[in-house]
């Protein structure tokens, strides 16, 4: 007996070694931002007041000002890359950028492509159109043309949830569809409530309105998979900012609101 457990014990330090000079070595993700000095973050420029481009046509707004803390306590500097919706995925994918901050929502399909963090912002997604457009509830949308961003959240769910019949225009980025429903190329859209505010006080002259929450959303930072270790520390960064208050206090600054209670998973 005593020989079958040397001997056992033998065979798995043997196995472990073999193990350990089979697996490819790689730093650590953390290490390897830090010893680069530098943290590349997509954001989008069409989604006020999360995104936007400044008096000095440069990025600025909610998920910005995320990406300017987020890398600071990293300690390192940030490289701002402007995406739009559709190529998130692949922004992380080709490694144009280690992360995504700009409202994305996971889902069942997206996270089978790429990781999400724990939500870092929520919001109602609101329909709106024009005043002369009447629709009080999802129900009576199917009477019009609805537009959304190909490929974005919205699409996924709004294609799930609406009447059988409803005519859903996709377009390729979120500024297309704001313009097709100001021209008059759709009748309704729907987008995250600030978002609808900004759009309808930026364009009184195409005379736009709420019309009812579509459905809640969260929306989360978005890395490559296969990144546990900067998972973890953007997941332990967001509780951090949380719950120091610096999450609230910037969604108070942007959007003019507390922070809506976060889904934790």
């Amino acid at each position: 007996m005593k020989l079958s457990i040397k001997t056992a014990l033998s065979a798995l330090a043997a196995a472990a070694m073999a193990m350990s000079l089979a697996a490819p070595s790689r730093a650590d993700e953390i290490d390897d931002l830090i010893k680069k000095g530098t943290i590349t973050i997509a954001v989008q420029t069409d989604l006020p007041p999360y995104g936007r481009l400044s008096a000095k046509n440069e990025p600025e707004g909610f998920d910005v000002d995320v990406a300017e803390k987020l890398a600071k306590d990293l300690g390192v500097k940030l490289e701002l890359v402007v995406i739009t919706a559709p190529a998130f995925i692949p922004t992380l994918l080709t490694k144009k950028a280690d992360l995504v901050i700009a409202t994305k929502g996971p889902s069942p399909q997206r996270s089978a492509a790429v990781a999400f963090s724990i939500p870092y912002v929520g919001f109602n997604n609101t329909m709106m159109g024009k005043k002369a457009t009447p629709a009080a509830k999802l129900e009576d949308i199917v009477k019009y043309r609805v537009g959304v961003t190909r490929g974005a959240l919205t699409d996924d769910i709004l294609s799930a949830i609406a009447p059988k019949g409803t005519n859903i225009m996709r377009f390729e980025d979120d500024a297309a569809v704001q313009q097709a429903l100001i021209s008059g190329q759709i009748d309704l859209t729907t987008t995250g409530e600030a978002v609808v505010d900004t759009i309808i006080k930026q364009t009184p002259a195409a005379e736009l309105e709420k019309k009812f929450t579509t459905f809640t959303q969260h929306g989360a930072i978005a890395l490559r998979r296969g990144q546990p270790e900067l998972l973890r520390w953007v997941n332990t960064w967001l509780m951090w900012v949380k719950n120091t208050g610096w999450l609230d206090a910037t969604h108070q600054k942007w959007l003019n609101a507390p922070m809506p209670v976060l889904t934790v998973y």
